[in-house]
């Protein structure tokens, strides 16, 4: 009796996807667009939500020490922000970067992209002062990390790193030693990125100086500021790191202007804050 009816609602089913379908192919091009992208909203929100609730569940359940991982030893708005005197003199010689939202926004065209010139003009002073440099990227586009490596002048360049997986940190390591003839210990190592989960988590479990900045995803549009939705594993990561007085994103005194700090600083008004 229960597969009868399982089977005369599944007829029901292919009947109205027939129908939308139908529908879908006579609608233009345009209207055709529009309904395509409101479906993956609803779809994105929907995920969305999944992923908040299990990584919630996840977080909640990490020790202190565990969520230390997650802590930058330096956190900045860009690149250009982070005093590479303070790295320098603490024996840092090697400097490797993000790309998406770190170096360019994620799919912007590096030919075209309006930051690429001054991370180069960036990346050719400190190659002058010695510092040699690479991008280690969990993009998939291969091409896309040669490009953008060719642009800023990196002396080499890693995609697919599948951080916060280390295997990439210790090969980015090794090729420096390969290509320059000297040995660096993972402290003369810093790695700069824009996700906690990913950039920070994987250099601090590899043992390199992890350096946090902010998103670019904060882009203008329209003269406001339109704001992407931050990712569910990174959103409960902060608000668990600030409930146990680890990390503070946010300054206790407005609670809205972010606390940057350099290398060996310590963060304020947070009494646990490792570093």
């Amino acid at each position: 009796m229960k597969i009868t009816k399982m089977l005369k609602m599944g007829k029901k089913v292919c009947k109205k996807v027939n129908k939308v379908h139908k529908i879908y192919n006579s609608l233009p091009d345009a209207q055709k667009e529009a309904l395509f992208r409101k479906l993956e909203g609803m779809l994105r929100k929907t995920s969305d939500k999944l992923l908040q609730k299990k990584a919630k569940e996840r977080i909640a359940g990490l020790t202190d020490e565990e969520l230390r991982d997650f802590v930058p030893m330096v956190y900045q708005h860009r690149i250009f922000d982070v005093d590479y005197n303070i790295l320098w003199d603490k024996g840092v010689r090697l400097l490797s970067y993000d790309i998406d939202d770190t170096i360019i926004p994620a799919h912007a065209d590096p030919d075209t992209d309006k930051h690429i010139p001054r991370t180069k003009e960036l990346f050719d002073k400190l190659k002058a002062k010695g510092f040699k440099i690479a991008i280690l990227s969990n993009n998939s586009n291969e091409e896309r990390a040669k490009n953008v490596k060719k642009l800023v002048g990196a002396d080499y360049a890693k995609s697919r790193a599948r951080k916060p997986d280390t295997a990439n940190y210790r090969l980015v390591l090794e090729e420096y030693e390969e290509r320059f003839g000297e040995k660096l210990d993972r402290m003369q190592m810093a790695h700069f990125g824009n996700r906690m989960s990913k950039d920070v988590a994987g250099a601090n479990r590899f043992g390199c100086v992890s350096v946090l900045v902010r998103d670019m995803k904060l882009t203008a549009a329209g003269g406001k500021i339109i704001k992407a939705v931050h990712s569910s594993v990174g959103h409960e990561v902060r608000k668990v790191l600030k409930d146990r007085k680890i990390w503070h994103k946010h300054s206790y005194i407005d609670g809205q202007h972010d606390q940057y700090y350099q290398l060996g600083e310590k963060q304020t008004h947070s009494p646990n804050f490792p570093w």
